[in-house]
């Protein structure tokens, strides 16, 4: 027999002698023969679309036509609106070779550019391409999981392997069509359903104005009503007034019945309890779907309210619940806003101003869920693990951390941390909370490993605080969801946020960052435990979960005090790691993360010989002691640096990194404000400052930390030019308060830039005006007739000229902080200077004076065509030629017990077949006419000495330092204290009190 839908009495009444009577008829008896045959290829899981839904749905619309409307109904609106219940889901029924035909026949339909952008083939292409990129959540809402909680498939092109479609493509094409039947809704009344060799189901009999008016009827379920009135106003062919009213139909109208019609589908006989036992339902939302169904649905328009629908349901599961929820608002939002644009077309016309609704409002027993959840045993609400893109989960637990268990530590650490100071910060500003019952224990913070259990397999680890504890939203919104910021929670922000002049500052220090925390604990084991209370809550909650978990369940518990407790089962493997926990550059050891003293925190665990250790934290970073500096910055966090034993990196407390790539400081220092150095021949930049450890307070979170929160990320290096120009003025500061006191004061060959330049050894120089640094400021252009170098002070000597005094010997390539320079001819000469060497040696070869050369017998490197001049005991005088230079230095004394002291400590000796030697003094005499010649450009050395010395050299006596730059004097003592010596506090008014 047959297949026939069956129409409510009221619409088949106002059907009968419509205009298009017949072909509607037609219709229902062709596509009812289509859906009956319909295998639903493409929805395996899908509940009931088929002729049942059809009754239901028109049964419900007619309901829906209130007695006061029925007036203005027309039989043509009988029509239309059968049509358009017909075709709103139809797509659904599509066949195999429907949907080829659809994306890849030669007649593909055409879209209508008022509403799509392109045709079928570009709209499954745009289609493929973001399915490709599906993270495992929707993945799983399509293809279902494994029995592991991974998703049973990925996604491919079905059309790649159109003739060995597997059930993974059927499921996919699926979610192509419902995401887009309401569109194919409209195009099949225009155009016919797709078959294998064309459309084989039309609605020719209609006019093309009423095909189009039955297809946006249908259409306008999936599309916002206004949009639909838009199209009405705006398409030619219907006329200017279509949108009230098209040849005796009012297409607005019915597109308000269809929408909530379909909406309130949800009766129990669209699917069966016992569809769970005989069909494996693979998608999440399908098994959502018939659940809801099935979750005894009473729906009654019999309440006290004339214009409510009240509709009860009774979920067993939360899923089930969330998904009614969803439901109802949805219901409501419909009615709303079609209530809305029926007042808008119809108010004004006093034939339809009564189209409406019977319904305004839907109530439920669902919508009090603080009632409902005194009648279940799970909390009602959506409480779960959730990201921006559920395949975060995997980058953030796994890789990111490379799997070490120690970082799970550090997250749920650095969480309790926070949560002492917010306690702190709360009861401040909130007293009445102080008596409230805290958590006892030893410390504000603990975390404690225990035993390995080798019945149990698992050691257990707590990390227990004092601090604010969790309410239910933070659980749910925040702990739970990665990604997700508390800071940026409204609640949050009103109790610890403040305005100061304009700027929103926060009142704590907080060390979380990224949110997750939670997600990290399951790098230390497989399954958490959390008991929470808040200060201001009456109750609190436990619960115990694992990754894998889709729903977690809270429960409430009223003898908890206020904190946090949270312990992790962890795995032999696991165990293993965290006992063995080695330092290294990116972490501490033993998960000694927390560097600051307070709040408090001690560790507890056993070590490799089982003995029981308790350990406060680290505490190594104070700054309210001596040796923290901190730079001056526009910076919304402060920036401490100093070379005292601390961690390379900490930010507020907890420890970054203890390598020197943790930010990049140095480098970009080096890149742009230091000259470039030479090394055989090939160029390259390398870094010179000396990395200083730092400390960051920042209670706004600003610092650019990469996502795992070992080092700055690569290419933000926000304070490295304040940093390095802070560390540039402190040397400077130095120099200037500790330089030499005449020409050939020992002190030069002692001074060093260490520890402020990595390698700033020898860049010194005096002059009859002062000293200085080799410096483009002070050198480039001056005339040079003598120069004199020594790097020891063993030697005592006097000048008998004046010359530019050297602390080293000048490397040709420069020495990466100062200048590269050399001497040259201001004209064209062959007059080369002359050079002579005092050297010792602890083992010299007997030499004549003055007539031997030094490169026979090999043993003197570096003095090739020397000849000896004299030599006493060990010292020996050599020169490039005889006779050729003028005794310019009376060399004293020398101690030659000394002197063998610091051959000993030379860093790179000779062979053990070679003589050591070492240079203690060299002089050179120049031709008139001669320049230093500066080669590398100035940096910021250069810039800051201007800066506070212009371009003069520092005069030797102290007070005559002072006396000259007054300002740099005032300015250095009050920002580097710690660099001035007795001496010059007494000339600079006395050594300021502790701690100002």
């Amino acid at each position: 027999m047959p297949a026939k839908i069956n129409l409510p009495a009221f619409l088949e009444d106002r059907l009968r002698d419509a205009t298009h009577e017949p072909a509607v008829r037609k219709a229902l008896q062709e596509f009812g023969k289509w859906f009956d045959e319909s295998k639903q290829t493409f929805f395996p899981d899908y509940t009931n679309h088929g002729i049942q839904h059809i009754e239901q749905v028109l049964a419900t619309v007619a309901n829906l036509i209130p007695e006061t409307a029925e007036p203005a109904f027309s039989k043509d609106d009988a029509a239309a609106l059968i049509l358009a219940v017909l075709l709103h889901d139809s797509a659904l029924h599509l066949s195999k070779a429907g949907f080829w035909n659809l994306i890849k026949g030669p007649d593909q339909y055409a879209h209508l550019p008022f509403f799509d952008r392109a045709g079928w083939g570009q709209t499954w292409a745009d289609f493929m391409f973001l399915a490709r990129r599906w993270d495992d959540a929707m993945l799983a809402n399509v293809f279902g999981k494994d029995e592991t909680g991974a998703p049973r498939a990925q996604v491919r092109d079905p059309f790649e392997h159109w003739q060995n479609l597997t059930e993974t493509d059927n499921l996919l094409i699926g979610e192509f069509i419902r995401k887009h039947h309401p569109r194919l809704a409209h195009e099949m009344a225009l155009y016919g359903v797709p078959g294998t060799t064309g459309a084989y189901l039309t609605l020719n009999d209609l006019p093309p104005q009423w095909r189009d008016l039955a297809g946006l009827v249908a259409r306008s379920h999936g599309l916002p009503l206004r949009s639909g009135l838009d199209y009405l106003k705006k398409t030619p062919h219907f006329g200017t007034f279509a949108h009230r009213d098209y040849r005796n139909v009012h297409a607005v109208y019915l597109m308000a019945l269809l929408r909530v019609g379909d909406y309130i589908q949800i009766q129990g006989d669209r699917t069966s309890e016992r569809v769970f036992e005989y069909k494996d339902i693979r998608s999440l939302v399908s098994q959502v779907e018939h659940k809801a169904h099935l979750s005894d649905i009473i729906i009654t328009d019999k309440t006290d309210d004339l214009e409510s629908l009240q509709i009860d349901a009774y979920p067993q599961e939360v899923a089930v619940f969330l998904r009614l929820k969803e439901w109802l608002a949805g219901i409501q939002q419909e009615l709303d806003s079609s209530w809305a644009v029926l007042g808008e077309v119809y108010s004004l016309q006093p034939k339809l101003k009564n189209l409406g609704l019977t319904f305004r409002r839907v109530r439920s027993n669902l919508d009090d869920v603080a009632e409902f959840a005194k009648t279940v045993p799970y909390v009602p609400d959506r409480i779960r693990f959730d990201v921006a893109r559920a395949e975060l989960l995997k980058l953030l637990i796994g890789p990111l951390y490379g799997d070490d268990p120690s970082y799970g530590v550090r997250e749920l650490m650095q969480n309790s941390i926070d949560a002492v100071r917010e306690y702190d910060q709360f009861v401040l500003d909130n007293p009445q909370y102080a008596g409230v019952s805290r958590r006892e224990q030893e410390a504000d913070v603990v975390v404690e490993l225990g035993p390995f259990d080798e019945e149990k397999s698992y050691a257990v680890m707590t990390i227990s605080d004092r601090g604010i504890g969790m309410a239910e939203a933070t659980i749910r919104d925040y702990f739970l969801r990665a990604g997700a910021s508390y800071r940026q929670n409204s609640h949050w922000k009103t109790m610890f946020e403040i305005d100061d002049l304009g700027v929103v500052k926060s009142k704590v220090l907080r060390s979380g960052r990224f949110g997750v925390g939670a997600l990290a604990a399951f790098l230390i084991g497989s399954t958490i435990d959390v008991k929470t209370k808040h200060i201001s809550a009456s109750v609190g909650y436990a619960f115990k979960t694992n990754l894998g978990n889709k729903t977690i369940v809270l429960i409430k518990n009223t003898d908890l005090k206020v904190g946090t407790v949270i312990t992790v089962n962890v795995s032999k493997e696991e165990y293993e790691k965290l006992v063995s926990s080695k330092e290294s550059k990116v972490r501490p050891k033993n998960w000694d993360w927390y560097c600051f003293a307070y709040p408090t925190l001690i560790r507890k665990f056993s070590d490799a010989k089982n003995r029981n250790i308790v350990e406060a934290n680290r505490g190594g970073v104070n700054l309210q002691i001596g040796g923290w500096r901190r730079i001056s910055s526009e910076l919304p966090y402060d920036v401490y640096w100093t070379f005292n034993p601390a961690p390379r990196l900490t930010c507020n407390g907890i420890f970054i990194s203890d390598s020197t790539a943790g930010g990049g400081i140095t480098d970009e220092a080096s890149n742009h404000w230091s000259p470039r150095r030479w090394s055989q021949g090939r160029r390259y930049m390398e870094s010179i400052m000396a990395y200083p450890n730092l400390s960051i307070i920042d209670p706004d979170g600003k610092l650019p930390l990469n996502l795992q929160r070992n080092q700055l990320r690569n290419d933000d290096k926000p304070f490295a030019r304040e940093l390095v120009r802070d560390m540039v003025q402190e040397m400077l500061a130095s120099i200037y308060f500790n330089g030499p006191e005449y020409i050939t004061d020992p002190k030069l060959a002692e001074m060093s830039l260490h520890p402020w330049i990595e390698r700033g050894i020898g860049e010194f120089v005096c002059c009859k005006q002062g000293y200085g640094l080799q410096l483009q400021t002070l050198l480039h252009g001056q005339p040079i007739e003598y120069a004199l170098y020594y790097s020891s002070s063993a030697i005592k000597f006097s000048l008998s000229k004046d010359a530019f005094v050297f602390s080293s010997k000048i490397r040709w390539f420069g020495s990466g902080v100062c200048a590269k320079f050399d001497f040259i001819p201001t004209k064209n000469t062959r007059n080369y200077p002359a050079k002579r060497q005092f050297l010792y040696h602890s083992d010299f070869v007997k030499i004549d004076v003055g007539s031997e050369m030094l490169w026979k017998e090999g043993h003197f490197r570096g003095l090739p065509h020397l000849f000896v001049e004299w030599q006493k005991a060990g010292l020996l005088l050599a020169t490039d030629s005889p006779h050729r230079l003028r005794t310019a230095v009376v060399v004293n004394n020398y101690d030659t017990d000394e002197l063998d002291e610091r051959s000993k400590r030379e860093e790179h000796p000779y062979d053990q077949d070679s003589a050591r030697e070492m240079p203690l003094l060299e002089e050179e005499v120049y031709p008139a006419g001669y320049i230093i010649n500066v080669t590398s450009k100035p940096w910021l050395l250069d810039e800051l000495w201007q800066e506070h010395f212009g371009k003069n050299w520092i005069p030797f006596a102290l007070e005559d330092r002072i006396a000259k730059f007054p300002k740099a004097a005032q300015f250095f003592k009050e920002r580097y204290p710690q660099v001035v010596p007795d001496e010059a506090w007494a000339l600079l008014g006395g050594k300021p009190a502790e701690g100002k």
